[in-house]
């Protein structure tokens, strides 16, 4: 008898990104303007906030592709959105130099969510 597999081990086709594909380039610029909003351009959104921003689009974008089409592709659209939700969306108060801080200086709820916030 022929061994079979159960149903739920499913394989899960993994799809890299495309050189070719212009998000990666638009992603490179997008990223290019955040380094240099961290450094020279002094913008007043951390290190912490981005990243924030970028895992939680990708893991949406992700959980939904697996979920649709039953593929882990690489998320490059959620990428840049993720830098774009980070470019627009800041926590007043944060400043410049901060790069850890999750939650501006007297705001509660981002601190519940990651506690790496300096009370300096």
């Amino acid at each position: 008898m022929p061994a079979t597999r159960p149903p739920a081990a499913r394989r899960w086709p993994v799809v890299g990104p495309d050189v070719r594909d212009p998000r990666l380039h638009v992603a490179a610029v997008v990223v290019s303007l955040q380094v240099l909003g961290q450094t020279l351009l002094h913008f007043d959104v951390s290190i912490a906030q981005i990243l924030l921003a970028l895992a939680t689009s990708a893991i949406l974008e992700l959980g939904i592709t697996m979920w649709r089409h039953h593929v882990i592709a690489w998320p490059a659209s959620a990428l840049l959105t993720g830098n774009g939700v980070a470019f627009v969306l800041r926590v007043p108060g944060t400043r410049h130099g901060d790069w850890g801080a999750c939650a501006a200086p007297g705001s509660s709820w981002p601190s519940r969510l990651c506690r790496c916030s300096r009370s300096t």
